[in-house]
This record gives structure tokens, sequence and C-alpha cells, in this order.
């Protein structure tokens, strides 16, 4: 149950700036990581039986599937598809492919795709949190996943490496596909899984510290602090972009500089 990692799992979302940033000034974001929540509760709450499954799942399912980014419309159908919803499944896939016939995207070229260590940095600050915060999310999400791995089915484990590689890898590549100009804000559905296995993680690594001295905990919990609290003061209290060309911290200037230059294209 996600219960087991009260308090820690509200704790990050709280203190995720991404998120924060995400969801206020760019809200179609939002609705994509609100599918990746979705997709992640799909996946584990449909798997219990139905006087046991939480009466909020299936109607916040379709509420997705409906009024969803269309990344975020896959992903609840594939999760859908997964635990053998053939209704909600179907129904995603026939929605996307209604949309993808009525509008097309047309790009004046190919702009270049950053490199791959870049990539990667600018994915794990939007998935954690910027500000060198990764350096501490990073291995506690690989914890997470061995954790995962040991006390789950190997049919759950999979299921879960599909969906964060369907919320994290496939917005990435349909970029490349598309010609897309990269900005990791497209990766926005895979946060909330992402923090579930790095909460794991946690947990994990400060039952183990406290079976030996408690007094042990002080030090993990200070960089917790730390990896949460501080970056989301800086970005959005001070409002310190982490990453250069990151869009989502940097809107009200971009809009500012097109304003005062009157660009009427972009």
């Amino acid at each position: 149950e996600l219960r087991a990692l009260f308090p820690v799992l509200p704790w990050m979302v709280f203190f995720s700036a991404p998120m924060l940033n995400l969801t206020v000034e760019t809200r179609p974001y939002g609705g994509l990581v609100f599918s990746g929540a979705i997709s992640f509760a799909v996946l584990h709450y449909l798997s219990f039986k139905e006087p046991l499954r939480p009466r909020w799942v299936l109607p916040l399912t379709w509420f997705s599937i409906l009024f969803g980014h269309i990344y975020g419309i896959c992903f609840v159908g594939f999760a859908c598809l997964l635990r053998r919803r053939w209704l909600e499944a179907i129904f995603a896939a026939a929605y996307v492919m209604a949309i993808l016939s009525a509008y097309h995207l047309h790009l004046g070229g190919s702009p270049p795709f950053p490199p791959l260590l870049e990539v990667i940095k600018q994915t794990l600050g939007t998935l954690g949190n910027p500000h060198k915060a990764s350096y501490i999310y990073a291995p506690l999400f690989l914890l997470g996943c061995v954790v995962f791995i040991r006390h789950q089915k190997p049919r759950h484990t999979l299921e879960l490496a599909l969906l964060l590689a369907a919320t994290i890898l496939g917005p990435i590549l349909a970029t490349v596909k598309a010609g897309y100009f990269f900005t990791p804000r497209q990766v926005a559905g895979g946060i909330f899984p992402f923090l579930v296995v790095t909460s794991l993680g946690f947990l994990r690594i400060s039952r183990f510290l406290s079976s030996f001295n408690p007094m042990s905990l002080f030090p993990l919990w200070t960089l917790f602090f730390l990896a949460t609290a501080i970056p989301w003061t800086r970005v959005v209290i001070y409002k310190m972009p982490p990453f250069p060309n990151q869009p989502f911290h940097r809107f009200r200037n971009i809009v500012d500089e097109l304003v005062s230059e009157k660009t009427k294209s972009v």
C-alpha cells in the first residue's frame, strides 16, 4: 500500500520544484503529471480485488483519458492495457488516433538535440529536483528499484519498468522522431512514479541505519532535507533556474522578452 511510504512520499511530492512550476506556469503539463500519477495508481490499485479497490481510481482514469495531455492519455491507456482493462485501453488508443488525425505538427527545421549527458542531467532534475539534488535522488532511486525487484512479483516489476520507460523515454523518443526541440518538461509524466521508487529507496536505507543506531538517521534526513526543501526554496521562492535553457523556469522572462521585442511568432 502507498500508505507505507508516508510521510516520505508526500514530502517529496510537496517539495518537488519541477512539479509545482509545471502545474502553475505551464498548466497542460500539470495534466501530464496527473496522468503519470493515475497511470501508477491503475497499475497499483487495479491489481487489488474489487472490495479492496479505492472507488476513485476508475473515475479519475476516465477523467485523465478524456481531458488529459495527449502523452498522458497514452500513459493511462498503456497502464489499462497492462491491467487488461480493455474498454479503457481501446478507448484511449482510439482517442489518440483521432487527435493525431485532426492535428499535425509542422516545424521549420530540426533543432539541435543536446548531448546525452545534458539530456540525462535535465531529465533527472525534472523527475527529482534541480540544483545538484540528483546526486541524492539518483542513488535512492536505484536502491528503490532493487527493493521493488526483491519484494514484488516479476510481473509487477516488469510493469513498473514499462511504465517508467513509457513516461520518461517515450516522450524523449517522440521528440527526436518529430524533430522537436528538447525540453525536460516533456518527461513530467514520470515524476510521480520516479518519486514513489525513490521513496522506497529512502525508507530502505533509513530502516537499515536505524537498526544499528537511531542517531545515524540524522545525517540521512539532513541530506534528504537538502535535496528537497533547499532546491524548492531556490527555484520557487528565489526564481533561480536550475538549467540555462529550461523554459518552465524562465517562463515569465521569456514572455517579457518576446513582448518587448514585439515578436509576432515563436
